[in-house]
């Protein structure tokens, strides 16, 4: 299986959420092998709340577009998708709950040492 066949079979295998608690791990472990390479973030606990309760808010505003839409919110199982969602979040932004679990991950790397957690993040999208 090449290597652009193996993704494409991963992609829909595991679920955004856990990818995103895989990355979370990831950053966590990042800052703990590195815990002198980061830098003081002012007003933190400020950065980290907002951060992660704006994309927990916004990725279930993208879940409430779909379910009025009666659509399914699985990723996994694409062919069950009944309607094409354009209205709500998704006025704003193309992929609300991956925007929403893109913030919330910021929010947990500004509550760690922020950049080695922070090299985990891109890593979310590919």
């Amino acid at each position: 299986m090449s290597q652009s066949n193996s993704i494409r079979f991963l992609e829909l295998k595991v679920p955004p959420p856990v990818v995103a608690l895989l990355m979370a791990g990831l950053g966590w472990l990042a800052s703990w092998a590195a815990p002198t390479v980061g830098f003081v973030l002012p007003h933190r606990n400020v950065v980290v709340i907002t951060s992660f309760v704006a994309g927990v808010c916004v990725a279930l505003l993208g879940a409430a577009s779909f379910r009025r839409a009666r659509t399914t919110v699985n990723p996994l199982k694409p062919e069950k998708a009944s309607a094409l969602v354009m209205s709500g979040i998704y006025r704003y932004t193309r992929n609300p709950m991956y925007l929403g679990l893109l913030l919330a991950l910021l929010g947990c790397s500004s509550s760690q040492t922020p950049w080695p957690f922070f090299s985990s993040l891109p890593l979310f999208f590919t």
